[in-house]
C-alpha cells in the first residue's frame, strides 16, 4: 500500500506543466492505495496517456502493469487495439464467477442503457494501472469491491468540452449514425465535473499536448520511485 500526504503531492508534480491538483486532493489529509486509475470524459485522452504508460520504461520493467480491460460494450470502429477484450454479459457474469474478474462497475451509455467494465486478479507486487472511466466516478453504486473506491488513486485526463466533441466525431464517426443517443449522452457528460472528482489532473489539450504524455509518465516514476525507497 502506497501513501502519500498531501503536501508530497504537490512536491510530485513541481515542474510537470500539464499536471494540476484536482480539488479531491484538498479533502483528504493522506492518499493511500495500491492501484492506480485513469479516468475522464470522452475523448479526454485516456488511451494516448496509458499507450505512453504502457511504452514506458516503468511498464518494461514490471514495476507496473497495464491489465487488460473487460467489457460488454460492443466493439466500435477505431477503437484502440488491445484494449478491450469484448464479452457477452453472460461470459462477464462467468468470469465473475470464477473469479477471473475481480474488480468491476457500470458505465451508463445513455439515458437508458450501462455496460459492465472490470478486470481480472492484480499482478502481486506490481501496481495495477487501470484503463477506467467515468462510470467509476459517477456511478459508484455499481462498483465491487467498494473497497477498490478508498484503495485506488484516482488521476483524471482533462480537455474542453469543444476540443472533445471533435476528437469523438474524428474517431468514432459510426456513433452519429448507429447511436445518435449515445453520442449525445457522452458529449454533455461534462469534463469540468471530473476535476471536482480526482485529486490529480492531467491536462491533454492545446500547448499541454507536448508534455502530457511525458509528464504523466514522470508523475508515476515519481511515485513508484517514492515507494521503494
Amino acid at each position: 500500500m502506497i501513501k502519500i500526504a498531501y503536501k508530497d503531492i504537490l512536491l510530485l508534480i513541481n515542474g510537470l506543466s500539464s499536471v494540476q491538483a484536482g480539488a479531491a486532493l484538498r479533502t483528504r489529509d493522506v492518499l493511500t492505495f495500491n492501484s492506480i486509475a485513469v479516468v475522464g470524459s470522452s475523448c479526454a485522452g485516456k488511451t494516448t496517456m496509458l499507450r505512453r504508460i504502457k511504452g514506458s520504461p516503468l511498464s518494461q520493467r514490471a514495476q507496473i502493469s497495464i491489465p487488460v480491460r473487460y467489457t460488454t460494450r460492443p466493439g466500435r470502429m477505431n477503437d484502440a487495439s488491445g484494449e478491450n477484450f469484448h464479452l457477452s454479459r453472460t461470459a462477464f457474469a462467468k468470469k465473475i464467477r470464477r473469479g477471473e474478474i475481480v474488480f468491476y462497475w457500470r458505465k451508463r451509455m445513455d439515458a437508458r442503457s450501462e455496460e459492465l467494465f472490470g478486470f481480472g486478479p492484480p499482478v502481486p507486487g506490481v501496481i495495477p494501472i487501470y484503463s477506467g472511466n467515468n462510470g467509476l466516478l459517477f456511478n459508484r453504486k455499481t462498483v465491487h469491491p467498494k473497497s477498490a473506491l478508498n484503495t485506488t488513486l484516482f488521476i483524471g485526463i482533462y480537455a474542453p468540452d469543444e476540443i472533445r466533441r471533435k476528437r469523438l466525431l474524428r474517431r468514432s464517426p459510426d456513433l452519429a449514425s448507429n447511436k445518435p443517443a449515445e453520442l449525445k449522452y457522452r458529449l454533455e457528460d461534462g469534463a469540468e465535473k471530473v476535476l471536482s472528482r480526482v485529486p490529480i489532473v492531467i491536462n491533454n489539450h492545446g500547448p499541454f499536448m507536448r508534455r502530457s504524455g511525458q509528464d504523466v509518465v514522470k508523475l508515476l516514476t515519481r511515485i513508484i520511485r517514492g515507494h521503494n525507497t
